[in-house]
């Protein structure tokens, strides 16, 4: 008897010790130079508040995508292919019948994954965020939670483009470039009163509904997105991520982030922690680089500085494909400027490479074809869609190689007379130019270099080619008043750097008369074939078409098949060839980021792999970080230590504020995570209540 008394007592004890027991800890190493990135950010202002590390896309903070906020998916720029990141898999399932024909649907499997609080990542989390995006019209679908880690999201027709995976894979799994950024547990209030309008918000995001109810859903949505950017969610430091890492340390010298633990991939990171630096300026930045305090930076430097940098032999930096770029745009206000055979010669007569190499890297010769609008290296996969459009279609791109005996056929063509070392224009004058640039553009001697080989290689042709550098503060006049003083303008254009489909910039803004037509020509063409409009409609080829503005030909292709991706995907390409056929600006060059990398302690993949190509210049789905964080490897075996206690119990781990020539000097914070997963001690618990349910038993037989 006193022997089942006495069993009792101790399994009653071992059942409170285990209900009391907080969640076990599990301690990082202690920060090494081997298990640590360090990099850096330039701000006047050091990040600091709730709102640096808060995840809210709209305030003032350092891009930590993809590394403290994981995507559903990311895009590998490199081979077109998505990289399940949150999302295990997702299926897409297009309607054909039935009441909601033509919406999509897709459904979503996520992964067993947790945020950095040990809470575990749900599709409560996807529907959180769903709702928050809304609220600037940007909400995925209408998300019905299936169970904790299977959500689907209905989509209605117009919102996606039809019959294409990549492009509903990039605007719905890979919430179109943003991580998944809001924790439903700490965002509730906010969250679930937001819930209850969502009838009004879904017609607002997506035109479905009453006039009166997409009305209600717009303004609703403008006066919570204002609270929402003032919103400050109650958590205790520090607050839960759901990427690789999280935010442990704040100050106003540095971030430090720590590992994930219960990030899925947490096993595949040899990397513990990454310090961010915040520099006031870049007098501060050089010498940590030059140092090799700096591990990892994502910045360009001129030759002179680079020269500087590459003295440490351990420093080391690989190219990435940038945008923007930068060319020269006609002013087709200038004499013949408006001839198509004039703007071609000029392209002819220079040699871009040679005035690119003159300006040495990161500067890099722009693609060929000239003059098309989407870069192959920016964006392979659309290009190459395009390339096979003009193929079918038989719209051959023309190549604008250094040719001066071409670009003097052309100009012969149009009336032009060569005298001398000097070009005669058909009213006998001398034919000359002026390239204007802002005083902010000029104060790069790269930039200078550039536009200084491009001016001698003119002039030696027989075009007498100037540059003049107008005051930043001279901007619009400059293209107003004084529109007929140049003939061509050094100004910042994009070469079609979207992920799936290409950007149409330079055309957008530029040539719609916002902010300025900069280069003042109206835009029509002749369409260079017979065009079907997915409606029907034929356009003939030879009419008469506007690239820009009212009723242009993209308006056209776009308004009449919305969510069409094969129709925009031929406007583009025949946007494209036109651009080339007929050019309004000439593109010098594609300015490729510099990613510095350190490797005294750490193993970087090489300069020519899949991880440098995806850059962060572009911020959309990309995974750099997460690609950098998953390839890095210590150079050196590392020597940890855990410290364990039998129930409570706190494990402090050293910081790293500085490295210098392999010596570390700590800061001791505290942080605290699970260990056993909770499940474990769910069975041991329920163990321990049969056998004091047995032991009762017998004790009652006695």
């Amino acid at each position: 008897m006193e022997r089942i008394n006495l069993f009792i007592v101790i399994a009653l004890a071992l059942a409170a010790a285990l209900m009391l027991r907080p969640a076990a800890a599990q301690s990082l190493p202690p920060m090494t130079p081997q298990n640590t990135l360090y990099t850096a950010i330039i701000t006047s202002t050091p990040l600091l508040s709730n709102a640096s590390y808060n995840p809210n896309v709209f305030s003032p903070s350092w891009k930590q995508y993809g590394l403290t906020y994981a995507y559903l998916a990311l895009y590998n720029l490199s081979s077109g292919q998505w990289i399940p990141d949150l999302a295990d898999n997702w299926t897409i399932q297009w309607i054909t019948s039935g009441p909601l024909a033509g919406w999509v649907n897709i459904t979503i499997h996520l992964r067993k994954t947790g945020w950095s609080d040990g809470t575990p990542f749900t599709c409560w989390d996807v529907w959180a965020q769903n709702l928050i995006q809304s609220l600037f019209f940007d909400a995925l679908g209408n998300v019905t939670i299936i169970n904790n880690y299977t959500c689907s999201i209905l989509v209605p027709p117009g919102s996606f483009p039809v019959n294409n995976t990549n492009l509903i894979i990039f605007y719905i799994i890979s919430n179109g470039g943003l991580p998944m950024f809001i924790n439903y547990k700490i965002w509730k209030p906010l969250v679930d009163n937001i819930s209850n309008y969502w009838n009004i918000l879904y017609a607002a995001n997506f035109g479905v509904g009453t006039p009166a109810e997409i009305q209600n859903g717009t303004a609703y949505a403008r006066q919570m997105f204002q609270y929402f950017k003032q919103y400050k969610p109650q958590f205790t430091f520090p607050p839960p991520m759901n990427g690789p890492f999280y935010v442990c340390k704040v100050t106003p010298a540095e971030y430090v982030l720590c590992k994930n633990p219960y990030y899925w991939a947490a096993n595949k990171i040899a990397i513990d922690y990454v310090v961010v630096y915040q520099f006031g300026s870049t007098a501060q930045l050089i010498p940590a680089l030059k140092s090799g305090q700096i591990t990892v930076y994502v910045g360009s430097f001129p030759p002179s500085i680079s020269s500087q940098l590459l003295q440490n032999p351990y420093n080391h930096y690989a190219l990435l494909t940038g945008a923007p770029g930068f060319g020269l745009y006609f002013n087709f206000l200038w004499p013949y400027i408006n001839y198509t055979q004039v703007r071609q010669a000029i392209i002819y007569a220079i040699d871009i490479n040679a005035a690119v190499q003159a300006a040495g890297p990161p500067y890099t010769p722009p693609f060929t074809p000239l003059n098309t609008l989407v870069s192959p290296a920016i964006n392979p996969h659309a290009r190459a869609v395009m390339d096979q459009y003009f193929q079918i279609a038989g719209l051959p791109l023309i190549n604008y190689t250094y040719d001066p005996q071409k670009a003097a056929q052309l100009l012969e063509s149009v009336g032009f007379k060569k005298v001398g070392n000097t070009w005669y224009t058909p009213d006998g004058k001398p034919f000359t130019l002026t390239i204007y640039i802002g005083s902010g553009d000029a104060s790069n001697p790269q930039t200078m270099a550039v536009l200084s080989t491009i001016a001698s290689q003119l002039t030696n042709f027989g075009i007498s080619t100037s540059i003049y550098i107008f005051p930043d503060a001279a901007w619009p006049k400059v293209v107003t008043t004084d529109a007929d003083k140049y003939a061509l303008l050094f100004r910042y254009m994009t070469p079609g750097f979207s992920i799936i489909v290409p950007s149409l910039f330079p055309v957008n803004g530029y040539f719609e008369g916002y902010p300025i037509n900069i280069t003042h020509w109206n835009g029509v063409v002749q369409l260079p074939i017979s065009l079907k409009l997915p409606n029907g409609t034929v356009i003939p080829a030879g009419t008469p078409v506007r690239l820009f503005g009212g009723n242009s030909i993209l308006g056209i292709c776009s308004s009449s098949a919305p969510g069409n991706y094969t129709a925009q995907i031929d406007c583009i390409a025949i946007y494209a060839w036109l651009a080339n056929n007929f050019p309004w600006f000439i593109h010098l060059y594609t300015p490729y980021a510099m990613v510095w990398y350190n490797d005294q302690y750490l193993q970087f993949p090489p300069s020519d792999s899949w991880v440098w190509a995806e850059t962060p210049s572009l911020e959309i789905g990309g995974p750099f970080w997460w690609s950098i964080v998953t390839s890095v490897k210590p150079k050196a075996a590392m020597t940890t230590t855990t410290t364990t206690t039998p129930a409570t119990m706190t494990v402090t781990t050293t910081y790293s504020t500085t490295v210098i020539s392999g010596t570390t000097t700590t800061v001791p914070v505290t942080t605290t995570v699970s260990a056993v997963p909770s499940w474990v001690w769910g069975v041991i618990g329920l163990l321990i209540v049969v056998i004091i349910v047995v032991a009762v038993l017998a004790l009652r037989r006695r």
